[in-house]
C-alpha cells in the first residue's frame, strides 16, 4: 500500500506539463509580438525626435533617447488615451502661451540674421523690432493661466514661471537699462534651464495646436 501511495498521478503530471507548456507558449508569443512592435516603434520615435529637436540633436544623442522611448511605447500609448480635454475658454487662455513663444521665436530669428554674437551691429529697425517682440513675449506670458498649463504637464507652470518668464523679465530689464551684464547672464542661465527641462519632457505634454 505504501508503494502505491507514493506513486505520482499520471493525469495530474500531464495536466501540469500541459499548463506549463501553455504558459510558456503564451509568454513567448507576447514577447515575440512586443519585439515586433518595437521594431516598428524605433523608426517612428527616431523620426519624431529628429522632427521635434532637429537633425543634429538627433545625431548627437537623440537616437539613444528615441530608441529608449520606443521600448516604452505601451506607456506612451496608454498616456495618449489619457490626454486632457480643453474647453474653448481654456484654449483661448493658451493662446497667450503660443503668442509669447511665437514672439520669442521671431526675436531670435532677427538676432540670428545678423553677425554671430554681434547684436550691436543690427540695424536700428531690427533692434527696435527685437525689443518690441520681447516686450510682447513678456506681456503675453504674464497672461497665461497656470491651471491650464498644469493640464498640459503638472510641472509646466513652475518651470514656465521660474525659468521662461523670469528669463524674459531679466532680458527686458537689461535691454531697458542699456544692457546689464548680470541680468543678461542670469537671463541666459534661466533660459538654458528652461530648454533643458522642456525638451526632454516635450513628448509627455499634450497641448492644443494654436489657431491658424
Amino acid at each position: 500500500m505504501d508503494e502505491i501511495a507514493n506513486k505520482s498521478d499520471p493525469d495530474r503530471d500531464g495536466r501540469g506539463s500541459t499548463l506549463a507548456g501553455l504558459t510558456s507558449t503564451v509568454v513567448l508569443t507576447i514577447c515575440f509580438i512586443y519585439f515586433i512592435s518595437v521594431s516598428f516603434a524605433v523608426p517612428y520615435f527616431n523620426f519624431r525626435y529628429a522632427k521635434n529637436h532637429g537633425f543634429m540633436s538627433w545625431v548627437l544623442f537623440g537616437e539613444v533617447v528615441a530608441t529608449a522611448q520606443a521600448f516604452k511605447w505601451p506607456y506612451y500609448a496608454i498616456n495618449a488615451k489619457r490626454r486632457p480635454t480643453f474647453t474653448d475658454a481654456e484654449k483661448q487662455k493658451l493662446e497667450h502661451y503660443h503668442r509669447s513663444c511665437d514672439a520669442v521665436r521671431q526675436a531670435q530669428r532677427i538676432l540670428n540674421s545678423g553677425p554671430p554674437n554681434q547684436f550691436t551691429e543690427l540695424k536700428p529697425e531690427e533692434s527696435d523690432a527685437y525689443f518690441s517682440l520681447y516686450k510682447i513675449a513678456l506681456n503675453e506670458a504674464k497672461l497665461v493661466d497656470a491651471d491650464v498649463l498644469a493640464k498640459v504637464h503638472p510641472d509646466l507652470p513652475t518651470h514656465f514661471r521660474d525659468e521662461y518668464v523670469a528669463s524674459i523679465e531679466l532680458l527686458n530689464r537689461s535691454l531697458a537699462d542699456g544692457g546689464s551684464f548680470a541680468d543678461q547672464k542670469r537671463s541666459h542661465e534661466l533660459w538654458e534651464q528652461w530648454v533643458d527641462w522642456f525638451n526632454p519632457n516635450r513628448s509627455d505634454m499634450w497641448m492644443p495646436k494654436p489657431p491658424k
